[in-house]
């Protein structure tokens, strides 16, 4: 009887500590996947000019390079906005079966500054479905991968009606300094270069349901939305970056 009882003790045990590893390793896995990621995203070879591919290009530099040079004559990505979106779907294709996942750049506004924030680059990929039958036994159907360009409202609106209500994320970012030219006061036709601290950042999270805001106001789509996105490739999402 004893020896049935610490038999099946240390069988419950192992079959604990074994889903426990199991889990610790996921997240090791997914926090290094989504870290590499964010690297590669940043610094992988783009061709410039108007070449199509790198092998044809007589000038190719870092993604990161043109983005800066990009959003340096307007405060805006249009010239490489689609480039910077074609580079983030091949990174994160491996994962985009299983995982949502949002890449965006945002710049902090200084403190005591009336700027309000700025969301250079949003991109968005979600998987709904719906989901059907009763209690713990659910089956999925209807799964649609649907793509954005988003320009939440605010960072803390993005986190208070986003971020915290998705689930466990994995998340990457890192600093870039982006170039800003603005007209001098002082030497009439002549430019400044301002160099406002942005932040990259690579989140990913297990594909589920869009979670409901508490205010009762759409998460996604129109004017009044939290995160104001449009659906990649319809009439209402517009050729260049969304401005506020």
């Amino acid at each position: 009887m004893i020896v049935s009882v610490l038999s099946v003790f240390l069988l419950i045990s192992s079959t604990q500590y074994g889903f426990l590893v199991t889990k610790q390793l996921d997240k090791q896995y997914f926090a290094e996947y989504i870290d590499s990621s964010l690297k590669t995203i940043m610094y992988v070879t783009v061709p410039r000019g108007d070449s199509a591919s790198i092998s044809d290009a007589k000038e190719v530099d870092y993604l990161i390079t043109a983005i800066k040079e990009d959003y340096a004559d307007d405060s805006m990505l249009d010239d490489y906005r689609e480039t910077l979106t074609s580079v983030v779907k091949g990174v994160m294709a491996p994962q985009s079966d299983v995982f949502n996942y949002v890449f965006y750049i945002h710049i902090e506004p200084d403190p005591g500054s009336a700027v309000t924030d700025e969301f250079v680059y949003m991109y968005l990929k979600w998987t709904k479905y719906a989901l059907e039958g009763e209690g713990r036994y659910k089956t999925v159907s209807d799964a649609q991968r649907v793509e954005y360009y988003c320009n939440p409202v605010s960072m803390d609106d993005f986190t208070n009606n986003f971020l915290v209500n998705i689930g466990d994320i994995f998340q990457s970012s890192t600093t870039i300094k982006l170039p800003k030219l603005t007209q001098s006061r002082s030497a009439g036709s002549h430019f400044e270069t301002e160099w406002p601290v942005a932040t990259a950042y690579l989140l990913m999270w297990h594909s589920g349901e869009v979670p409901e805001p508490n205010d009762g106001l759409p998460l996604l789509e129109g004017d009044n939305s939290h995160l104001r996105c449009c659906v990649i490739g319809t009439s209402d999402c517009p050729p260049v970056s969304i401005t506020p």
